[in-house]
C-alpha cells in the first residue's frame, strides 16, 4: 500500500529477520484501515502501540488527527497505555474503521496471559513475529517462557538481534557471551 503512516517506537528489537513477509501479508488485507503487529485484551481489546500502521482513510480523518493532537506528556509509561494505546483502537473502531493484527489474536487464545508478548519465543518461532520487547529482559514484563531457550533460538536464527541484545547490557543477561 503506497500511502501508510507507521508508528513505531524504540521499545523493541526489530526486525528479528525481515519485515517483508509481514508487509506482504498485510498488503493483501485491503479491507483494513489500520493494523498492528499484536493485540492485547487487557482492559479491552486493542492493538499494541509499539507498532501501528494507518492507511489513507484513517490518516485523512479529522477525528484521527484530533486524537493524535490530544496526546500530552504523562508522568508514567503505564498511563500512555491506558489513555492512548487502549483507547485508540476502540475510538477508531467506533468511528467505523476496520482493524486487525498481523499475528491473529485468535491463534494465541490458548496462551492465558492477555499480553501475548509474555510468550516471545512462541511469537517469533511460530508466528513470524519481527519484534521482541526490550522489557523481556526486565521485571516489567511477565515472561512465561524460558529466556535461555529464546536467546539460543535468536543466536542460531537471528545472530544480529542476539548481538544487539547482548550489547544492551541488560543486568539479567550479564552471564552471556557473544
Amino acid at each position: 500500500n503506497a500511502y501508510e503512516l507507521i508508528f513505531a517506537n524504540d521499545s523493541t528489537y526489530a526486525p528479528i529477520t525481515s519485515f517483508s513477509p509481514m508487509f506482504k501479508d498485510m498488503d493483501k488485507r485491503q479491507e483494513l484501515d489500520f493494523w498492528g503487529n499484536t493485540q492485547n485484551t487487557h482492559f479491552k481489546p486493542h492493538l499494541q502501540s509499539y507498532f501501528l500502521v494507518f492507511r489513507k482513510k484513517v490518516i485523512n480523518s479529522h477525528k484521527f488527527q484530533q486524537f493524535i493532537q490530544s496526546i500530552t506528556k504523562l508522568p508514567d509509561h503505564s498511563l500512555y497505555i491506558l489513555q492512548y494505546e487502549v483507547e485508540l483502537t476502540s475510538y477508531l473502531s467506533q468511528l467505523g474503521y476496520k482493524y486487525d493484527s498481523y499475528i491473529p489474536y485468535q491463534k494465541l487464545a490458548h496462551l492465558p496471559i492477555p499480553d501475548k508478548n509474555s510468550y516471545p519465543l512462541t511469537l517469533i518461532k511460530h508466528h513470524n513475529n519481527q519484534f521482541l520487547k526490550k522489557r523481556t529482559f526486565t521485571e516489567k514484563l511477565m515472561i512465561l517462557e524460558n529466556i535461555d531457550d529464546l536467546l539460543l533460538y535468536l543466536k542460531q536464527n537471528s545472530p544480529k538481534t542476539y548481538l544487539n541484545i547482548l550489547a544492551s547490557k541488560h543486568p539479567r543477561l550479564s552471564h552471556l557471551k557473544p
